[in-house]
């Protein structure tokens, strides 16, 4: 009896040691809980390339985008490489900025910032596969969980 309510004691200060009393989460210091990928953000990533999952919202959903993708991170701001689908997409436009292809052959190829880990952003692709050219409303989001340097 004494050696089970001791180990009752045992559990009862990891669960206060990895969830406070107030539900947060301090578990990674006791290891278990959150993994520390879940709290990646650009700021704590270290200077590299990166292979990152990368998933794709909008659009008609005929397109996509090749995952996983290769991410380069300098002093906190990281370049994702996103390969299209299709060779018809003839620029992309993050934040107001407009980004050309960085190939001339196979399927179009743009290197573009990502403004962080973990959180859709917005981008718009501009394809030529119609009629006429139609820019494209997508939002992409880079994981922070399933990341590979």
């Amino acid at each position: 009896m004494r050696r089970a309510c001791r180990a009752l004691v045992c559990l009862a200060i990891v669960l206060v040691a990895c969830y406070g009393l107030a539900g947060t989460t301090g578990c990674a210091a006791v290891g278990g809980g959150a993994s520390a990928a879940s709290e990646t953000t650009l700021a704590t990533l270290a200077d590299g390339t990166y292979t990152v999952e990368v998933s794709l919202e909008g659009g008609s959903g005929r397109a996509s985008v090749a995952s996983p993708a290769t991410m380069e991170v300098r002093a906190g701001e990281a370049t994702l490489t996103v390969v299209w689908s299709s060779p018809n997409y003839d620029y992309m436009v993050v934040d107001g900025e407009r980004y050309l292809p960085v190939n001339q052959t196979g399927n179009s190829t743009f290197q573009i910032p990502v403004p962080s880990l973990g959180e859709p952003f917005k981008v718009v692709a501009n394809t030529t596969a119609m009629s006429t050219p139609h820019e494209i409303e997508y939002e992409l989001t880079v994981s922070n969980a399933a990341m590979h340097k």
